[in-house]
C-alpha cells in the first residue's frame, strides 16, 4: 500500500477541484457505476486519514471534500473507516469541537445533493448531536486542566489517595443516584476517572518526584476532590458514548436538552449487560469457596494479616512526624517473616485465583507455569508480588479504615506510601529475584514517556524519575494476569499448540456424536474454510466459531470482542454460503469419511468465551456463552440459588439456602433437537432476555445532560421467564436443596 501522502497526490491528479470546492461531486455522483471508482475503492482508508489530518490542520472544508468522496464511492466501507478512526471524536481534540462541528455541518449539508445512504446519515446526524453536548465538555475539561495545573503540588497524590480509599472501602456507589454524587459511581468508574486525570496532569504537567509529596487534605476532607473525580467521571462517560456511536453503531436521540445514546437494537445492549452480569456470577463460587477454605484452616494472606496486626499492632504501626504527621508501617526484615512471600505453595487467594485463570483461558497449569512475559516475569512471581501487596494492603486498611472518618487528613496522608526505587525493589526482592522484580514494576508502573493511556488498574504504580507512588489497595486488588496480557499484549493461550476452548467443546460433543472434527481446514468450491468445531449430529450439522478475547473491563476494550464476533459471523456466513450446495455439503463429509447424506438443518453458534455478546445475532449466526453453551451440551440444568452470609466466634460462614433447578433436556440425554433449540431458537437466552428490565443512565452535563439507554437483569422475572417455559414446553423445574449447586448457569 503507497504511503498516504503519495495516495492523497494520485488522487488530486485525478480530482484536482477536490479540495477547493464540492461541486465537481455531483456530477461524480452522476458516473459512480461507470467503474472508476475500482481504484478508489482500495484506497479509502489514506483518504480518511487524510481528512483527518485536514482537520488537525484546521482545514475543515478540505476536510469534509475528502469524506464525500470516500462516501460516494463505498459508503458503508467509509463509515466504518470514520468509526475506526474516531476523526469526529471531540476527544481526539482535546474537545475543542469547532473544526468537528464545521466538517460534519457541511457533510450533512450535502447528503441530500449527494445521494447520501440513511445509515450515514443517521451516523452524521448522530455525531453532530453529541458534538453540540460536546461543547459542555469542552467547558468541563479546560476547568480541569486548570485545577490541575494550579494545584500542581498536591493533586496528583490526593487523586490517587482519594482512589484507593475506594479500594480499601469496598466503595460500591450505584448509577441510579444522581450523577453529580459521589454514590452515583463505582470504585472502578472512579478508578477510571483517576486514570483520566494522571493522563491530563501528564500532558499539561508531566509526572516528577515533586510531586509525590505534599497533598491537598483540607481539600479531600471538604470533598474538593470528590467533584474533580466526578467531573472526570463525566468526561470518561462522554468519550464512551463517542466509542459507542463509532464502534457499535449507536445512535443518539434530542429530546430537549438531553442527548440520549439508543443501542442499534436493543439485543445488543442487553448482550452486553448480561454479560457482565453472569461473569460476576461467576465469579460467586470462589466468594463462597474462600470463606469454607478458611474455616477449614487454609492459608489465607488476608487472615494472616488480620492476626498480626490483632496480636501486633503496636508493634507494626507507628507515627511519623517528619516530613509530615503520618501514619507508617514497619515489618521485621528477617528470613522467618520475608521468606512468607517467597514460599511455592499457594494461598487460598492464590489457589482460587489460579483456578479461575485455568477456567477462563483453558490451559493447563503446566501451560501457565511455563508461561512468561516480557522480561521473564512468570505467574508465580506475579502472585508472589500481589502478595506482597494485599498483605501490605491488608494490614493498612486494618488500622487506617477505622479511622477514615475521624482522623480523615491523618489517614488520606498515610494511604499511598511513596518509596524510593531501591527501597521499593529490594520489598519485592522478599518475592522474586531482582531482574523479575525490575520486569514487574516496568509493567506495573506509568511515568511522564510511557506509551499508551494510563489506567491505574493495569498500571497502578506510578514513577517520578527516582520514587513511586503505590496506591496498595488498587495494586492488591485488581486481576493481575489479565493486566499483564492486555499490557504485553501476550496470553498464554497463544503459546499452546491447541485452543483449550475447542478441545473442551468438541470432548463434551463427542459424548453425543462420534462425528466431531476440529480446527479443519480445507478448500471448497474454490474457497479456503478454516472451522473450529464440526459436528454431525443425526440430522443436524452444527458449525461452532470460537472467539478467546480477554473479558473487556470498559467499552474502550469491549470493541476488541465485538471486532471478533464480526469475524466470526463473516466466517460463518462464508462457510454456510458454501454449504447451501448438497454436492459441496457431500464433498465435505466424504472429506471427513462421515457417511452421511446431506443435513436437515445447518446450525451456526459463534461461541463467545469471555462470555460477552451472548443473545445477540451476528448476520444471523447466534452468540452462545462458552460455559452455558458448555452446560446444555453436558447437564442441561440451569439452577438459581440464594446465597447467604453469616458470622459466628469462627468467622465468616456460607450456606447455599432454597435452590431452584431447572432440566432443559426433558429427556434422559442430550437430543440434538434440544441442541438445535438452544441454539436457533434462543430457548434460554430469550427468556433471560425478557427478565432484563430498562435502567437508564445520566449524566448531567449543566446545560446538556447525557442519557444511556440501558438494561438490568431482573432476578426475579428469570425465574417468572423460566417457569413460564417449563410450562409451556412441558419440561421440569423443582425447588431442590443442596450445598453444592453452581450458580445460574
Amino acid at each position: 500500500m503507497p504511503k498516504t501522502s503519495s495516495v492523497i497526490d494520485d488522487i488530486h491528479l485525478a480530482y484536482p477541484a477536490l479540495g477547493e470546492s464540492a461541486d465537481w461531486l455531483l456530477d461524480l455522483v452522476l458516473r459512480k457505476d461507470s467503474g472508476e471508482f475500482a481504484g478508489l475503492r482500495k484506497r479509502l482508508s489514506p483518504l480518511v486519514e487524510e481528512a483527518g489530518a485536514e482537520m488537525r490542520r484546521g482545514n475543515a472544508a478540505k476536510a469534509a471534500n475528502y469524506i464525500s468522496l470516500a462516501i460516494v464511492v463505498d459508503p458503508k466501507k467509509t463509515r466504518e473507516l470514520l468509526g475506526s478512526t474516531g476523526i469526529f471524536r471531540a476527544s481526539k481534540y482535546n474537545f475543542d469541537i469547532r473544526i468537528p462541528v464545521d466538517v460534519v455541518d457541511r457533510l450533512v449539508g450535502e447528503a441530500a445533493p449527494l445521494s447520501m445512504p440513511p445509515p450515514i446519515v443517521q451516523y452524521l446526524t448522530s455525531v453532530a448531536l453529541l458534538l453540540k453536548a460536546g461543547k459542555e465538555v469542552e467547558r468541563l475539561n479546560k476547568s480541569l486542566e486548570g485545577f490541575l495545573v494550579r494545584n500542581r503540588k498536591t493533586v496528583l497524590k490526593s487523586v490517587v489517595a482519594v482512589a484507593d480509599s475506594l479500594f480499601m472501602a469496598e466503595h460500591k456507589g450505584h448509577p441510579a443516584f444522581s450523577s453529580d454524587k459521589f454514590a452515583g459511581y463505582s470504585k472502578e468508574e472512579l478508578a477510571e476517572a483517576t486514570s483520566y486525570i494522571i493522563h491530563v496532569f501528564d500532558r499539561c504537567v508531566g509526572i516528577s518526584d515533586e510531586h509525590f509529596n505534599n497533598m491537598g487534605e483540607t481539600g479531600i476532607s471538604r470533598g474538593l476532590y470528590s467533584k474533580i473525580l466526578i467531573r472526570a467521571a463525566k468526561i470518561r462517560a462522554y468519550c464512551e458514548a463517542e466509542i459507542l456511536l463509532d464502534g457499535f453503531h449507536y445512535e443518539c436521540e434530542r429530546r430537549g436538552t438531553m442527548v440520549r445514546i439508543v443501542p442499534p437494537s436493543p439485543e445488543l445492549e442487553k448482550s452486553i449487560r448480561l454479560g457482565y452480569a453472569m461473569s460476576d456470577q461467576e465469579g460467586q463460587p470462589s466468594i463462597i469457596a474462600r470463606i469454607r477454605a478458611i474455616r477449614e484452616g487454609e492459608v489465607s494472606i488476608l487472615s494472616l494479616a488480620d492476626s498480626i496486626y490483632e496480636r501486633s499492632a503496636d508493634d507494626v504501626v507507628f507515627v511519623k512526624h517528619e516530613p509530615f504527621s503520618r501514619y507508617a508501617f514497619k515489618f521485621p526484615d528477617t528470613p522467618q517473616f520475608s521468606g512468607f512471600f517467597n514460599q511455592d505453595g499457594f494461598t487460598i487467594e492464590e489457589r482460587l485465583y489460579l483456578q479461575e485463570v485455568l477456567r477462563t483461558e483453558l490451559v493447563t497449569w503446566d501451560d501457565l507455569k511455563d508461561f512468561q512475559f516480557e522480561g521473564g516475569v512468570t505467574f508465580e512471581g506475579m502472585l508472589k508480588v500481589q502478595r506482597l501487596f494485599r498483605f501490605l494492603a491488608r494490614i493498612a486498611s486494618n488500622h487506617l479504615l477505622p479511622r477514615l472518618e475521624t482522623e480523615s487528613e491523618q489517614v488520606y496522608r498515610s494511604l499511598v506510601p511513596v518509596f524510593s526505587k531501591q527501597k521499593l525493589q529490594e520489598l519485592l526482592g522478599w518475592c522474586v529475584g531482582k531482574e523479575e522484580a525490575e520486569s514487574i514494576l516496568r509493567l506495573m508502573a506509568f511515568g511522564t514517556g510511557s506509551h499508551g493511556i494510563i489506567d491505574i488498574q493495569y498500571r497502578p504504580i506510578l514513577d517520578g524519575g527516582s520514587h513511586y507512588l503505590v496506591p496498595l489497595h488498587i495494586a492488591g486488588s485488581t486481576n493481575w494476569y489479565r493486566n499483564f496480557a492486555h499490557t504485553e499484549k501476550r496470553r498464554v493461550v497463544e503459546k499452546i499448540e491447541d485452543d483449550g476452548t475447542v478441545k473442551k467443546l468438541a470432548s463434551c460433543l463427542r459424548v453425543a456424536s462420534s462425528m466431531v472434527q476440529t480446527e479443519y481446514e480445507t478448500k471448497l468450491s474454490g474457497q479456503k474454510v478454516e472451522l473450529d468445531v464440526l459436528c454431525r449430529f443425526e440430522d443436524f450439522l452444527f458449525i461452532f466459531e470460537n472467539k478467546h478475547s480477554l473479558l473487556p473491563c470498559n467499552t474502550f476494550e469491549l470493541r476488541t470482542s465485538y471486532k471478533h464476533m464480526k469475524t466470526a459471523a463473516t466466517q460463518l456466513s462464508k462457510i454456510t454460503n458454501i454449504l447451501s450446495d448438497e454436492k459441496t455439503e457431500l464433498e465435505l463429509y466424504r472429506r471427513l469419511g462421515w457417511k452421511v447424506e446431506p443435513a436437515k438443518e445447518v446450525v451456526t453458534c459463534i461461541v463467545s468465551c469471555n462470555g460477552m455478546f451472548s443473545g445477540l445475532r451476528m448476520d444471523g449466526h447466534p452468540v452462545r456463552r462458552f460455559q452455558e453453551l458448555i452446560n446444555m451440551i453436558e447437564t442441561g440444568y440451569v439452577s438459581l440459588n440464594s446465597v447467604s452470609v453469616t458470622q459466628d466466634e469462627q468467622g465468616l460462614d456460607v450456606t447455599n439456602d432454597a435452590v431452584r433447578q431447572y432440566y432443559l433436556w426433558n429427556s434422559p440425554s442430550l437430543r440434538p433437537q434440544f441442541l438445535r433449540d438452544y441454539i436457533e431458537r434462543d430457548l434460554l437466552q430469550g427468556q433471560m432476555f425478557d427478565a432484563m428490565v430498562e435502567l437508564n443512565r445520566s449524566f448531567n452535563l449543566d446545560r446538556w445532560q447525557l442519557e444511556f439507554q440501558s438494561y438490568a437483569l431482573d432476578l426475579d422475572k428469570v425465574i417468572e421467564a423460566l417457569d413460564s417455559l417449563m410450562t409451556s414446553d412441558n419440561r421440569s423445574a423443582t425447588p431442590v436443596s443442596r450445598s453444592e449447586t453452581s450458580p445460574a448457569s
